[in-house]
């Protein structure tokens, strides 16, 4: 089983914007946060594995795309197709 670390705190391993830190967004962090602070580690299953390596495999071969974040934002919003 693969480990990853957390790190000391969600806020100081994630990217969040401090424009993002307020209001809904703020709200839900403090709420996960004890939670998301007490679990360390995060463990994949070997089930969790095989499909990422399966996925990896799809992208080496060039059956799958990888997208921008610009990409990836005009396809979350709409403007383009995958």
């Amino acid at each position: 089983m693969a480990k990853f670390i957390l790190g000391q705190s969600v806020k100081n391993s994630l990217p969040i914007s401090p424009v993002l830190m307020t209001g809904k967004v703020k709200g839900m962090y403090l709420l996960f946060e004890e939670e998301i602070e007490k679990e360390k580690d995060f463990v994949l299953s070997e089930e969790h594995l095989k499909i990422l390596e399966a996925e990896r495999e799809k992208h080496l071969s060039g059956k799958s795309k990888s997208y921008s974040p610009q990409e990836a934002t005009e396809i979350i919003r709409g403007k383009r197709k995958l």
